[in-house]
């Protein structure tokens, strides 16, 4: 299953230091997640996105729920490439260009 994120006007309080930019309307590269229960979460990202925004991103997803988590308000995950060998991507301020990813792009969000 694929979840949408177009956006719907709403504002989510933002608890991090890195904000999630608007969604292209065109271009960018397209960052697939596979979630902890299995579902996608699929977003465009401009190439200058940093980690800690798409982190935040997928922060948002598990606190309002929007994987079908429920109860999940402080989630701690590790976001890790899923191109072999896997890499973990703990440094939040390296861009989406830095790391390469300027087209479909697939990560794993784990939790821990």
């Amino acid at each position: 299953a694929v979840v949408s994120t177009q956006s719907t006007g709403s504002a989510l309080p933002q608890i991090s230091r890195f904000d999630v930019p608007p969604e292209p309307a065109e271009g960018g590269a397209r960052i697939a997640v596979k979630m902890p229960d299995g579902t996608r979460l699929c977003r465009r990202f401009t190439e200058d996105t940093s980690v800690g925004s798409v982190r935040e991103w997928i922060t948002s997803h598990l606190a309002t729920g929007s994987d079908h988590t429920t109860g999940v308000t402080s989630p701690n995950f590790v976001l890790k490439t899923a191109e072999p060998p896997c890499a973990e991507l703990d440094n939040e301020n390296l861009t989406l260009l830095s790391l390469g990813m300027t087209s479909d792009t697939l990560l794993i969000a784990e939790m821990v």
